[in-house]
């Protein structure tokens, strides 16, 4: 046996569940497909209850049991009274066996509910034939039944072994937070390469864009005019019209063919761990010396994840541009959103602007550059000129403010800067906290440690396995 199959070999009991764990979650589930047969069978156009997700598929991983249930609905059923239905006795269904449930956002409202560890998730969706669909998890059963078709036990273990890379290497997730391989998509690849050292040494050699079509659906010209923004498309076996990696990002891919590079370079069971934490005195000797300056603020009502994360992006991404045009170096930001507090941490060049600079004019042929004399020469943060140099004009002007903090405060206060509007009120009354003491002092402890604990280490945890062996 080889090395690499030695890894592999030990990787599969660590993500294997045991005839304890099957046999319990399987007793939730008829547990759950009982109570909600039941308790939505009195509501009109109910059709069925159904297991779908990774413990339909026997793809679960160990650490991680989770029940999607499925209530199944007529196509007459309006959205409102379906999702109506699924919130209320969803709810239900999860006390009355003694659970603890919430409510979650995807394309429609679903009930997550918490049993012994497992997760459950209440969803519905529309009983349609395929290329029918009225909701997007229409195709969910369709799915399910697609990759139990072509998965042998051998895969299975496979896909379980894939799914434990990517959640190591962190690109496991369709969710905007993630921007990475879905569960359905890690299956599909596992199915089509034949296993997981397979995919990785195709993978190995990938050069965006990857096309994948399991069943041959539509040309390669096809494809790119389709899906022309994915660098990864992957052709829905069961509808062609949908590429099931849209949700992978050029990063997240391009992080995924790095590690599989590494790990095929030098296998290990460590690329399958969690990274520990650094202690605070390695933390303090990261950060030292570095211009950080911090965001931090809560949000006063719950907003589905992949909305709230898109509004902190595009935000976080206004903030960047603006401190570039005001003479800043943004060499990195990042965000985290923890239960409701946020946190937006930039690195930059510097964290304060000098309190005098040249402000550059227009060429002296432009009917501008009167304009620009005029307004500089009565302009009281004018120090000196305007001047002409070649053939522009020049004006030395002073700075009102120059410290990080304070320049943003003032753009937020003056609408000058581009930020969600959802968010504006959170973002300008917002705690500042600037240098990397402070940053560390405030962040370094709580909910937002292990962010930080990443910012400052900025690089995929799968690169420090090089390093390692078994």
């Amino acid at each position: 046996m080889s090395v690499v199959e030695e890894v592999l070999e030990k990787v599969a009991v660590l993500v294997e569940p045991n005839e304890e764990e099957r046999k319990r979650l399987n007793e939730i589930a008829s547990l759950l497909l009982e109570e909600c047969r039941s308790r939505f069978n009195t509501v009109e156009g109910f059709v069925s209850a159904s297991i779908e997700g990774s413990a339909a598929k026997d793809t679960w991983l160990k650490s991680k049991p989770e029940l999607d249930i499925f209530i199944h609905f007529l196509p007459g059923v309006s959205r409102e009274a379906m999702e109506e239905a699924v919130i209320k006795i969803g709810g239900e269904v999860m006390r009355r066996i003694g659970g603890q449930s919430r409510l979650r956002y995807a394309e429609h409202p679903y009930v997550e509910g918490f049993i012994d560890n497992i997760t459950v998730n209440i969803v519905g969706c529309y009983e349609v034939s395929i290329g029918k669909w009225i909701s997007a998890v229409d195709r969910t059963p369709y799915h399910t039944q697609y990759v139990n078709s072509r998965l042998t036990p051998t895969l299975r273990r496979d896909v379980r072994i894939l799914k434990s890379f990517l959640t190591s290497a962190e690109i496991y997730g369709a969710e905007i937070k993630v921007g990475g391989f879905s569960g359905y998509l890690s299956e599909l690849l596992i199915i089509h390469y034949g296993g997981f050292l397979e995919l990785l040494k195709s993978a190995s050699h990938w050069r965006p864009p990857v096309i994948i079509d399991i069943e041959g659906k539509v040309n390669k010209k096809e494809a790119l005019t389709l899906f022309s923004k994915s660098p990864l498309i992957v052709i829905d076996p069961v509808d062609k019209n949908r590429n099931v990696a849209s949700a992978v990002t050029l990063t997240k891919l391009s992080e995924f063919i790095l590690a599989s590079k590494i790990f095929l370079k030098n296998p290990s069971t460590s690329y399958f761990m969690d990274k520990p934490m650094l202690v605070p005195d390695k933390l303090e000797s990261l950060a030292e010396g570095r211009e950080l300056f911090a965001i931090v603020f809560n949000l006063e009502e719950y907003i589905p994840p992949d909305v709230i994360w898109g509004e902190l992006r595009r935000s976080a991404e206004g903030i960047k541009k603006r401190f570039e045009m005001a003479g800043f170096d943004v060499y990195s930001y990042g965000i985290n959103e923890h239960e409701g507090s946020v946190a937006i941490i930039f690195e930059l060049d510097k964290l304060s602007l000098p309190a005098r600079f040249v402000h550059r004019g227009p060429p002296v042929w432009m009917d501008d550059a009167l304009r620009f004399v005029k307004k500089h020469l009565s302009s009281p943060d004018t120090v000196a000129g305007p001047w002409i140099e070649d053939d522009r004009v020049y004006v030395l002007k002073k700075r009102e403010e120059t410290m990080v903090d304070m320049l943003l405060k003032k753009w937020l206060a003056q609408a000058e800067v581009s930020i969600s509007k959802q968010l504006y009120k959170a973002f300008s009354s917002s705690r500042m906290i600037v240098g990397w003491k402070e940053v560390l002092k405030i962040l370094g402890t709580g909910i937002h440690a292990p962010f930080l604990n990443k910012f400052l280490t900025s690089r995929p945890v799968f690169m420090d396995h090089i390093l390692r062996k078994d």
